[in-house]
């Protein structure tokens, strides 16, 4: 039947053929609801799955963006050590140098005040926080050695290419140092940190011995010998490049659930590697590495991850937990590896 028929235009139609048309287009109309309530029920479900993969989605790409700046690292470093004698980027100043253009930093009686005085004279001249206090006590080789880079690069801090997208708080706190206590950082200086550490054989000598840098009960505190000589250490001196860290997260921080510290066996962690390598390692394969101070022992170096309030929580929900020095206390530092590990080497 014609759609003028159906309409009654052009003349008499038949009675019957009206019904018809009637019931045709009654059949169309339930068919265009019954196809909608379809349609929508699909909509529903694929919005169930999608939602939940466009997170996921998400995380992967900030995943993909931390791999990326870790490349970035060695690249940066290349061009350091080209121009500084082949040497890792890390602080430089040295007991009784005065380079600096602040009288209260221009004196130091050893490698690590040394160390301090220049991680405040950057912050001082690159950030906002020109007044920055001067730091004693501080080994800011852990997570603030970084700022050599941008002082290197002649740029700002915070530097967003330092911290990794996935996170959060340390971005939080980055966007605003000069209001640190309001943001609930634990001190100024956190608002300049890094979310990638290095281990002390890159910045420290020596490596072994009384003199040694050494890992004290918990897995912020250090034990740093007065005789303990900080910069100088150089790339070339790497015995294993592809299998030696250079540089990594200190979570796993695209993990669903919990986040383990990079000392846990459970972690998968984004590791640099001194050849240039990028990649998420799962440190059941990495070594435990060892203890400076008794580097005959086949044991271990082992201490506490104790999470300070700004930290993810212990895997085991205990206050403290037991972790190897995986990564920070490779085996014989430069001329060890950590991947793969468990295995007690000589020099």
């Amino acid at each position: 039947m014609s759609t003028r028929d159906s309409q009654g235009r052009g003349g008499c139609v038949d009675a019957r053929r009206t019904g018809e048309a009637r019931v045709g287009a009654g059949v169309r109309r339930g068919l265009a609801i019954t196809d909608l309530v379809v349609l929508l029920a699909l909509i529903a479900l694929a919005a169930a799955v999608l939602v939940p993969l466009s997170g996921a989605g998400r995380r992967m790409a900030q995943d993909e963006s931390e791999l990326e700046k870790l490349a970035w690292f060695v690249q940066v470093q290349g061009w350091y050590a080209a121009d500084n004698q082949d040497k890792f980027a890390t602080f430089s100043w040295k007991a009784g140098q005065c380079p600096s253009q602040f009288p209260d930093l221009q004196f130091a009686a050893t490698d690590l005040e040394a160390a301090a005085n220049q991680a405040v004279d950057i912050i001082r001249r690159r950030s906002v926080m020109t007044n920055f206090a001067r730091v004693s006590g501080w080994l800011p080789h852990v997570l603030t050695s970084h700022v050599v880079f941008a002082d290197y690069l002649d740029r700002p801090i915070p530097d967003k290419r330092f911290i990794s997208e996935l996170d959060a708080l340390q971005i939080k706190w980055a966007k605003d140092p000069a209001n640190w206590q309001q943001n609930n950082a634990p001190s100024a200086r956190a608002s300049f940190w890094s979310s990638y550490e290095t281990g002390p054989a890159f910045y420290s000598s020596p490596d072994r011995g009384s003199d040694a840098m050494n890992q004290n009960t918990s897995h912020n505190l250090y034990l740093v010998p007065a005789n303990c000589k900080f910069g100088g250490n150089q790339l070339s001196a790497v015995a294993h490049p592809s299998r030696k860290a250079l540089r990594w997260d200190r979570y796993e921080r695209h993990a669903a659930g919990p986040q383990p510290y990079f000392g846990y066996t459970q972690g998968k962690i984004a590791v640099l590697t001194a050849d240039g390598s990028v990649l998420r390692r799962d440190m059941t394969t990495s070594d435990p590495g060892w203890n400076p101070n008794s580097p005959d022992s086949p044991l271990g170096m082992q201490y506490g991850y104790q999470p300070a309030y700004y930290e993810p929580p212990t895997l085991s929900g205990q206050s403290s937990d037991r972790i190897y020095g995986r990564l920070r206390w490779t085996r014989n530092a430069l001329l060890g590896w950590d991947f793969p590990g468990n295995s007690v080497r000589g020099r």
